[in-house]
């Protein structure tokens, strides 16, 4: 076995015991399942059922619906974003919603060839867990065969759901007095992930990431927001619009993950950088001061800068020693950084040290943010004067405050340890 192939076991292995047992709503357009039996979003859907994730598949049809149409001599009439379903569109929905449904059974049924899943029975399921009320009339327009979602049945989805049944739903509602209603599948998919609670929402889309209207792209947006977001596009507001509902409905997180891309769903899920873009209403990242059970990710945080020189080599016993002196950084449940705090509280003083962060993380500003948390610690306990030795940081530094010192300056039983041959440089801060 390949050490590249067990650092990348080791790394997915816990985002895979974070997913079991969750339940996940994904949201498909119809664009995105075009050339379905070569697609390999069944693939992914495949593995993340075997993974024993709790899986609820809702489609759209939009392409599918044009082209019928178009084929018929008719074209969709759109009002406000939203379709006007007369019964002739409302036919040729139908149609095409079944025609999806039937691929997308075959597909699993097919035991996935050529695939790992090959000979696999992964089941599949639907029902008539929606019930829709009409649209109605809007500003003068009927909207007709038009619906929106009154109900959801999450109950008999939940039984299905623990028989680690695949439901697949169908953007399709029915009345109480057996009429069908044309529904929008990304709203139809924000209605069930609620009504269901679901750990998270996964909205397909052509795009990979949220842009605001200056085009800046955003990995995680957290709730609520502090300042204004506008979306770039008509559609990315559409879908941030329904992603915050989503959120502070109670669903946990909800991901934008482009479908272009193969791989991007896989990797927005089992890796920490993800693919996409993450909207959650509550933090999911966070510094704390450092406990016992973080020793051995501390070791493995620092250990690459002690084998480089650039950190003091720290053994687990002196770790144990000194943990309550640390922060750390938690996001997902692992640790991305750390930072101590060494008091010399009879000279007002305290030394920063050890300061690491994942590189993936170290253009994010997290070390900043790391130092920006100890300054604050060390003065609610009344020190005056921060000091750091480096012998490869003192730009950065520089930068974040802190100016260069003579090592007689250090307290003194900090000179008496002082390491000459490393030769770090000194500096000092004042937080008064």
């Amino acid at each position: 076995m390949s050490e590249a192939f067990q650092q990348w076991f080791y790394h997915v292995t816990p985002y895979v015991n974070a997913h079991r047992g969750k339940t996940l709503v994904l949201c498909v357009p119809g664009e995105a399942l075009e050339k379905l039996h070569d697609n390999t979003i069944i693939s992914d859907i495949a593995l993340l059922r075997s993974l024993g994730i709790r899986l609820v598949v809702v489609f759209g049809c939009d392409l599918q619906l044009e082209l019928v149409l178009g084929a018929g001599g008719h074209d969709s009439v759109s009002a406000q974003e939203r379709l006007i379903a007369d019964a002739k569109v409302l036919q040729s929905y139908a149609q095409v919603v079944g025609m999806l449904y039937s691929q997308l059974n075959a597909c699993f049924s097919m035991g996935m060839e050529n695939s790992p899943f090959h000979g696999a029975m992964i089941e599949v399921v639907s029902g008539n867990w929606v019930t829709a009320k009409p649209y109605g009339v809007h500003e003068g327009i009927d909207y007709q065969f038009s619906g929106t979602v009154r109900k959801v049945d999450h109950v008999a989805m939940e039984r299905h759901l623990q028989e680690n049944r695949i439901l697949i739903v169908p953007p399709l509602g029915y009345s109480p007095i057996g009429e069908r209603y044309v529904l929008q599948y990304d709203d139809l998919a924000a209605q069930i992930a609620c009504a269901l609670q679901a750990d998270k929402l996964i909205y397909l889309s052509s795009f990979e990431r949220f842009l605001d209207a200056q085009g800046k792209a955003f990995r995680e947006i957290q709730l609520p927001l502090t300042v204004k977001i506008e979306a770039k596009t008509r559609d990315m507001k559409r879908l941030f619009d329904l992603s915050k509902q989503a959120c502070m409905a109670g669903v946990s997180r909800v991901h934008w993950v482009g479908y272009q891309r193969s791989g991007n769903l896989l990797q927005e899920l089992f890796t920490r950088e993800g693919s996409g873009t993450l909207i959650s209403a509550q933090c999911f990242e966070r510094v704390r001061t450092a406990q016992s059970e973080d020793i051995a990710a501390i070791l493995k945080l620092i250990e690459p800068l002690e084998v480089l020189g650039v950190l003091v080599s720290r053994s687990r016993i002196l770790l144990e020693q000194d943990i309550e002196k640390f922060s750390v950084i938690e996001r997902d449940g692992s640790l991305i950084g750390c930072v101590a705090l060494y008091l010399y509280l009879e000279e007002e003083m305290a030394e920063i040290a050890c300061v690491v962060v994942e590189p993936e993380y170290q253009r994010q500003k997290k070390g900043e943010m790391l130092v920006r948390h100890i300054e604050q610690k060390a003065k609610s306990l009344s020190v005056k004067n921060l000091f750091v030795l480096t012998t490869q940081s003192s730009h950065w530094f520089q930068e974040l405050g802190y100016t260069l010192k003579d090592v007689h300056c250090l307290p003194k039983a900090r000179r008496e340890t002082y390491n000459r041959a490393r030769n770090s440089k000194i500096l000092f801060k004042n937080i008064e």
